[in-house]
């Protein structure tokens, strides 16, 4: 698999499958695809889309790639870097939830 041939392919407007999302993000995050190659193919996904299986595999792609954890309560509060990320207040039907240890970038997914 090559990162140019993922990017021409959203280039293009094509979905990307599963195992492209997840080697793209395993890759970028072991330094073998470039932040300019990643801008690329961020900037073809901003100007195309996504689908929503290619944001369902990115969002699992991306909080697989971290340390996770759970919380049993609907008042969340992350810090990370001496920074309040999120301060929600989360209706119970949301509850519990899932988050994954990424700073900034933080993804949040409630479980119904």
């Amino acid at each position: 698999m090559f990162i140019y041939d993922i990017i021409e392919k959203k280039r293009l407007s094509k979905a990307l499958t599963k195992e492209e999302i997840d080697w793209v993000v395993d890759g970028y995050l072991k330094d073998k695809i470039t932040d300019a190659q990643m801008s690329a193919l961020l900037m073809a996904i901003t100007i195309n889309g996504m689908n929503d299986k290619e944001t369902y595999y990115l969002t699992k792609a991306m909080q697989s790639s971290g340390k996770t954890y759970k919380f049993d309560f609907t008042s969340v509060v992350i810090l990370s870097l001496a920074c309040i990320i999120v301060v929600w207040s989360l209706p119970p039907k949301y509850v519990p939830i899932e988050v994954s240890g990424k700073s900034v970038s933080s993804v949040i997914r409630y479980i119904a």
